[in-house]
């Protein structure tokens, strides 16, 4: 059946077989068809490997508060995919989404040489409904890399490196040195990158220095003193940077205070022991995240550990033993679950089964949910508003 009998929502999520083709060519083709959605915005991109969403959270919140029309396109989603797509602050609504993906399967019928992959056709997507929304300014995270990644269909003013870390190896590359050349791609030649500087320097320093001078890049090195062990922190500094390189007037202020959704994030219930939520899901964020924690002074009484196939789950349980706390592994809702790796104290079929187990055990609480968006979207949602509800 082709796309084009299938309706557009339909055929975006039929898109998720298709998996991840690091090919750019069909979805700049579909881009010049559209009409270059975008290309007169200006635009800040994000790339890296762990807190290029809150980044850009930040960014995009900074510039709105300036009066900015912003468009803000993130990845993955914890319990709506129009949660990727938000103008000034709030998702697009659903029809103009789904409008937007029609847009481009009538493009790609005329231009692609091969069917876009999920990824691609919604940043496509997304792009088509900020131009229907007057937008002016555009705030996109990259998804997988960056030389190859969707987002870098339209050219960015300004480039942002986030922390650069071990993952997506099987697509990377096996090093950091790998990773760190693939994030370096998305630089537009002569346009300005501004990059978290690496705790230690080495080899992430070095690749994004001699891909930067390569490319004519100025690359300016930011660092956030005394937040060794905060860091979101750290991405508020990146942010703010970033943001004051499309409006010098933005403040610290301007940041506002809360994190996105899924970050380090607070959820009550009513019935049991609360609920702390963060969607680290790989070992570096994961001991991020420990010292984040511990910077808080927040003590998890239980962790609720699932992760998807592809990622390290036996490198993420063992950050995470680090709180002192006994890990559980759950298998995540709806995706191909990791193996449950040694060392976790029990695994669980779902959550409500770990659940009722960890209520019991955690006491006063709270515990840690962890892993990924899967698994934090689905006990989210499931803890909506506040008070436990079933899944």
């Amino acid at each position: 059946m082709s796309s084009a009998s299938v309706p557009p929502w339909e055929a975006l999520f039929a898109r998720r077989a298709a998996g991840i083709k690091l090919d750019l060519a069909p979805a700049r083709r579909v881009y010049e068809a559209l009409g270059r959605p975008g290309a007169t915005a200006r635009v800040v991109r994000v790339v890296g490997t762990n807190g290029k969403g809150t980044t850009c959270a930040f960014v995009a919140r900074a510039l709105a508060a300036r009066g900015a029309r912003v468009g803000l396109y993130t990845s993955p989603h914890l319990e709506r995919v129009t949660e990727r797509v938000r103008v000034d602050g709030a998702e697009v609504a659903e029809p103009r989404l789904v409008a937007a993906v029609g847009e481009v399967l009538a493009a790609e019928a005329q231009a692609a040489p091969r069917p876009l992959t999920f990824f691609e056709l919604l940043t496509l997507a997304a792009l088509v409904t900020f131009a229907g929304a007057g937008v002016d300014l555009l705030v996109l995270e990259a998804g997988l890399g960056g030389r190859l990644d969707a987002t870098s269909v339209v050219p960015a003013g300004a480039l942002g490196v986030a922390r650069i870390a071990l993952d997506h190896t099987q697509w990377l590359g096996p090093t950091l040195a790998h990773i760190a050349r693939e994030k370096a791609g998305a630089m537009t030649p002569g346009r300005p990158v501004w990059a978290l500087r690496p705790p230690a320097g080495g080899v992430v320093a070095d690749v994004l220095a001699q891909e930067a001078a390569a490319r004519g890049c100025p690359l300016t090195w930011v660092t956030a003193p005394g937040c060794d062990d905060r860091p979101f922190e750290q991405n508020r500094v990146l942010a703010l940077t970033l943001a004051r390189a499309m409006d010098p007037g933005v403040t610290v202020g301007d940041l506002g205070e809360g994190l996105p959704p899924g970050r380090c994030e607070p959820v009550p219930v009513a019935t049991g022991p609360d609920l702390l939520l963060d969607v680290a899901h790989n070992p570096d964020a994961a001991r991020a995240l420990v010292r984040e924690l511990r910077a808080r002074g927040l003590a998890p009484a239980a962790v609720a550990l699932g992760c998807r196939g592809d990622k390290d789950g036996a490198g993420l349980a063992a950050a995470l033993s680090e709180l002192g706390a006994p890990v559980v592994w759950v298998d995540p809702p709806g995706e191909d679950g990791a193996p449950p790796p040694d060392g976790v104290d029990a695994c669980y079929p779902d959550w409500p089964h770990a659940w009722a187990e960890l209520r019991r055990r955690a006491g006063a609480g709270p515990v840690l949910v962890t892993g990924g968006h899967a698994l934090v979207g689905h006990v989210r949602a499931w803890a909506r508003p506040t008070g436990e509800r079933e899944p």
